[in-house]
């Protein structure tokens, strides 16, 4: 977003001490010692085991490589399926996966982020509702003291950085060059993106 939250939220780090107390003390540990962490549910031992969907992009790739590494650490087991892009795309809107890695671009207008968090969002993939985020995104598109906007935008940062509707992963930032000919560009820059890597899960 172009307003992050000013309380300068604490980024998610990889502590591997803290996730395997955390699964132990929801009930989820290595019972027939085969490295992959189980949990009983109505009399059934059922293994930690999800699928992440994942289109053939060599970043995502990567990610989704790196993330199986990570999880695996903690026991926890982590295939992935491969899918062409149009696949991906289907997929999520049908929302037929168990986890799902993607890519997001969005405009340099916080508002554009609205389409992704807001309950009734056109890419709203997640299923992600918060009555007050989309309280939030109403008035930040109705503000225009830039100052009062910043604050508006930098709530709903803030909101998600707490309920992780997805996690993120890496960020990306693209650097575009405008010619000097092209006069007040500031106001034309729906086509400058920024582009974030995050996993969804249902």
């Amino acid at each position: 977003m172009l307003f992050r939250s000013r309380s300068r939220t604490e980024l998610a780090r990889l502590e591997v001490d803290k996730a395997e107390a955390l699964l132990d003390e929801a009930g989820w540990i290595d019972r027939d010692g085969d490295g992959i962490r189980d949990t009983e549910i109505e009399g059934r031992v059922v293994p930690f085991r999800f699928t992440v969907l994942c289109d053939r992009q060599p970043l995502h790739l990567a990610a989704a490589a790196l993330l199986q590494e990570c999880l695996l650490r903690v026991g926890v087991q982590c295939s992935v399926r491969t899918v062409d892009s149009q696949s991906a795309l289907a997929l999520l809107r049908d929302r037929d996966f168990e986890a799902c890695l993607v890519s997001w671009g969005g405009g340099v207008d916080p508002d554009s982020a609205a389409d992704r968090w807001s309950s009734t969002g056109s890419q709203n993939d997640c299923g992600y509702v918060n009555h007050d985020v989309d309280r939030l995104f109403a008035e930040g598109r109705r503000e225009r003291d830039r100052d009062r906007r910043a604050e508006i935008y930098g709530r709903i940062h803030d909101i998600l950085a707490e309920d992780q509707p997805c996690t993120w992963l890496v960020w990306q930032q693209d650097a575009r060059g405008v010619a000097r000919r092209v006069a007040r560009s500031e106001e034309h820059t729906s086509e400058l993106q920024s582009r974030q890597y995050l996993v969804c899960r249902l």
